[in-house]
């Protein structure tokens, strides 16, 4: 039956992860926390190889049906990368229940600015657009073409250096980060954003994911194969999922499992 939960946990985690573009880290780690007891830390471990694996199966559909901005991906992911590598360090020495409440309200916080934003779903159009950002993609639940060119760089960058930090330090693959920043700072439809988040998370939870390895946090391999078999089980269901729901309704989904997780990890870490 313990194995069963494993997979049905991945399965659940790859559905909202690839649907919300965060990997399904955030959902793995409170999961394997709150239910199966599981350390912070090898929680943590198992997550960023979760991570790898909805990346690995929903980047390529979402390259494909022309979602996904890749050169946008390319150029945050430097600064993510970095930044995991840092965050995985730090991330060894902190306590589990420091790592917890970190986890609470940075998800708090997320969840608060999700709300509160007014999501930017088309900008300016490509005619007028200067940046080699600049694209489109056809939304068909809004049955429309949306154009948009990307703005704001620079913040961009800096969010997913942090981004990057957290993902290493929390095992959240940074998404939860990416996502809103992309939307907010740089306009970038909440759906592009997702498609975008998708396609670079692998590469940050990779950087992290070695520094756990090496510190040998990953003791049962199997048991991290069930999970990873599980979220790419779920990052295929979502493909049809993400093409039919409006991007409102994801947006509230995440703010909705948000809300929930930082709650209950709050509570772990006080405890």
């Amino acid at each position: 039956m313990f194995e069963i939960a494993l997979i049905l946990m991945g399965i659940l985690s790859g559905i909202f992860g690839a649907l919300l573009g965060i990997g399904g880290g955030t959902f793995v780690v409170p999961l394997l926390v709150i239910f199966l007891h599981y350390p912070i830390h090898q929680a943590v471990a198992i997550s960023l190889i979760s991570i790898i694996a909805t990346s690995s199966s929903v980047a390529s559909v979402n390259v494909y049906n022309k979602i996904t901005n890749m050169r946008l991906g390319i150029t945050l992911e430097l600064a993510t990368t970095l930044g995991a590598i840092a965050g995985s360090f730090i991330g060894t020495f902190l306590k589990g229940n420091v790592i917890a409440l970190i986890f609470s309200f940075v998800m708090a916080f997320i969840a608060y600015f999700m709300y509160f934003h007014k999501e930017n779903e088309q900008s300016t159009s490509v005619t007028q657009a200067k940046s080699v950002y600049a694209s489109n993609y056809f939304d068909y639940a809004l049955n429309k073409n949306i154009e948009y060119d990307v703005k704001n760089l620079g913040a961009g960058l800096a969010i997913s250096a942090f981004a990057g930090a957290f993902s290493g330090m929390l095992g959240i693959g940074g998404g939860v980060l990416k996502v809103p920043a992309m939307n907010a700072f740089c306009k970038v439809p909440i759906k592009v954003a997702a498609a975008t988040s998708n396609f670079m998370i692998g590469v940050t939870a990779a950087a992290g994911s070695f520094i756990y390895f090496g510190k040998g946090y990953i003791e049962k391999p199997l048991y991290v194969a069930l999970i990873v078999l599980g979220v790419i089980m779920g990052s295929k269901l979502s493909m049809p999922i993400i093409k039919k729901v409006p991007p409102s309704r994801v947006k509230n989904i995440f703010i909705i499992f948000l809300i929930y997780l930082a709650i209950e990890m709050f509570i772990k870490g006080v405890k």
